[in-house]
């Protein structure tokens, strides 16, 4: 009996040691895990962003290798595009960035404790001329003048759009690293697409790299129709200020790339055009003020209701709410690449759920049958 009961002490004695020194291999494994990610950290956004943008612009570069371009003179030709539109751009006008928008918002300040009279063309407006007039005079010469009414908000907002502008300013490591990560991927991406393919097939089969294809998916779709359409409102509109003569057409766009992409401030846009119009009408600018107010200022505003369905396609359709979530939250966790990161990573999650419900579902269908 007793030789009998010894083997079996001996083979359990021999299975706790093999767990033991497989959870040893497991805790070092989880340890030097741990210490790459420390390393990438402090990268990390300009990783995600490089890859964001190297998976926004991939069309192109398929395009141009289509065309016969090699894959390092395609990554070439992207990266001088991204220096000269956007890189060169930010590193220019972000250091005195910070300044211009205190000086507009100084202006404005003033414009609004001076107690501006209305202009005189509200006269000729049939019908409902002197009750605007009547409500102008009254809003900006009773006690409730509306610097006093916009006094609790004008502070926090000058706050938050200064620290946006100092966080470009603090981002532009970050940025260049993107560029850096970008062009590799966009040098590499044949290998580099090859292997993330056969990584998610040992991982989790077809279905995952299928998952993985529409994480792509959303990446293009937010990118082109958050941040695309964002971007595409504030050059038009500081390039409509600057060509009427309005100072400050730089800081004006940067306003409005900001209104644009936290969504929830986009009709606020009126504003900036409005207010423009009027600084032209101050001058004497009748011809201008009417250009700017019908042609340019209107436009720029309403090109967000075409211009973003159809940039996103039918890639994904994400709740506005998400995408107010994603801006304000990337800011806040990121700095001011985060506007950007932020949405994108709310859409690839959103599109997962999506996806992994409808699997959900189409799972139960024979079941309920």
């Amino acid at each position: 009996m007793d030789r009998n009961v010894e083997p079996d002490r001996g083979l359990a004695g021999l299975g706790n040691t093999a767990l033991i020194e497989k959870l040893i291999v497991l805790l070092l494994f989880l340890a030097f895990l741990t210490g790459v990610l420390m390393v990438l950290l402090p990268f990390g956004i300009g990783l995600l962003f490089g890859a964001i943008i190297a998976i926004a612009a991939w069309p192109l570069r398929h395009w141009m290798r289509r065309m016969g371009f090699s894959p390092v003179l395609s990554a070439t030709i992207l990266l001088v595009g991204l220096l000269a539109f956007v890189a060169v751009p930010v590193l220019l006008l972000a250091p005195g960035l910070a300044g211009d928008l205190t000086r507009v918002m100084d202006v404005v300040r003033h414009w609004l404790e001076t107690s501006p009279p209305p202009p005189v063309w509200i006269d000729s407006i049939p019908l409902v001329g002197d009750t605007i007039k009547a409500r102008w005079v009254d809003a900006f010469s009773s006690g409730a003048a509306p610097q006093e009414a916009l006094a609790p908000y004008a502070e926090p907002l000058r706050g938050a759009m200064l620290a946006v502008a100092r966080g470009m300013g603090e981002s532009l490591l970050q940025l260049l690293l993107a560029l850096v990560i970008a062009t590799m991927i966009w040098a590499q991406g044949d290998t580099l697409a090859a292997v993330s393919v056969d990584i998610l097939h040992r991982l989790g089969g077809g279905h995952l790299a299928q998952l993985g294809f529409m994480s792509v998916s959303a990446v293009r779709g937010v990118f082109y129709g958050v941040v695309g359409t964002a971007f595409i409102q504030a050059a038009l509109m500081a390039i409509g200020c600057w060509l009427v003569g309005i100072p400050g057409a730089i800081p004006i766009g940067f306003i409005t790339l900001l209104l644009a992409l936290s969504q929830i401030g986009g009709p606020l846009i009126h504003f900036v055009w409005l207010g423009g119009s009027y600084w032209l009408y101050t001058k004497g600018q009748a011809g201008l003020v009417l250009w700017l107010f019908v042609s340019w200022g209107i436009f720029v505003t309403v090109i967000d209701n075409f211009l973003k369905p159809w940039l996103i396609g039918a890639s994904i359709q994400m709740p506005l709410a998400l995408v107010i979530l994603g801006v304000f939250g990337g800011f806040l966790s990121f700095g001011f690449l985060g506007l950007f990161v932020g949405p994108v990573l709310i859409a690839v999650a959103y599109a997962l759920l999506v996806a992994w419900r409808a699997e959900s579902h189409i799972g139960e269908q024979p079941n309920s049958a």
